[in-house]
């Protein structure tokens, strides 16, 4: 099995993924496609995407990582620790990672799998500037991968993307449509949002106002979901 995954880590400069972030991107690196059961029906969630059954953990399949992993990411020292962590976990001989920008990426080669938690946050064009591009709805880089995907993707190949519901899903849902791309909700989780989230809080509210996008306040702490997204090619 190839893989090309985008699994960043908690070093410096690098932005720290939840917890959900990293098991939805470590759950369908195990077992191929023949192999996953679902287990257990999901809550519907407030989407325009279909809830389907949760995929089984890494470590009931004994945690195997596919032969001729690929990792990327555009931060140098989260590729670092990537290749230190699997190096550490015994698997370096079969994984390999590059510093990768996802805009100006042009796949060479078809993949079985592709894992991606990117960097998803409504930002205001008329603040400061960063090195991002200005992204008024917080998904640049998932709309970008979506459009890729087709060319990614192997016969029979899947992608498991993270969402955040400050994302609107039913444009989600559109992109799949327009790339021949069959699209399902296969996990959900919550966590509140962190200090880098809060600093957009506005910008959020605005995206959520004009979209489908949505999160919770539960008492004083605001809460939002993220979905673990199968896309595959329809054949």
């Amino acid at each position: 099995m190839q893989a090309l995954g985008d699994l960043t880590s908690s070093v410096q400069g690098a932005l720290i993924p939840s917890a959900f972030a990293l098991r939805g991107v470590s759950q369908p690196i195990a077992p191929p496609a023949s192999e996953i059961t679902p287990a257990i029906d999901l809550p519907a969630p407030p989407a325009a995407l279909q809830a389907a059954e949760p995929l089984p953990t890494a470590a009931e399949h004994g945690g195997r990582v596919g032969e001729g992993d690929e990792l990327g990411d555009i931060n140098r020292r989260a590729v670092a620790n990537t290749l230190a962590n699997a190096f550490r976990n015994g698997v370096s001989e079969r994984v390999t990672g590059a510093e990768v920008d996802l805009y100006t990426y042009e796949p060479d080669e078809r993949y079985d799998l592709v894992a991606a938690s990117l960097y998803q946050m409504p930002v205001d064009p008329f603040e400061g500037a960063t090195h991002r591009p200005p992204d008024f709805w917080g998904r640049n880089l998932l709309d970008h991968l979506i459009g890729l995907l087709p060319s990614l993707l192997a016969e029979g190949g899947r992608a498991y993307l993270m969402q955040l519901s400050i994302l609107g899903q039913l444009r989600t849902a559109e992109l799949a449509e327009a790339n021949g791309l069959n699209v399902r909700v296969v996990d959900v989780g919550f966590f509140p949002m962190s200090e880098l989230f809060l600093e957009n809080r506005e910008q959020i509210k605005r995206v959520e106002q004009l979209s489908d996008a949505w999160h919770l306040e539960l008492g004083d702490q605001d809460v939002m979901a993220a979905y673990l997204l199968e896309l595959a090619p329809r054949w």
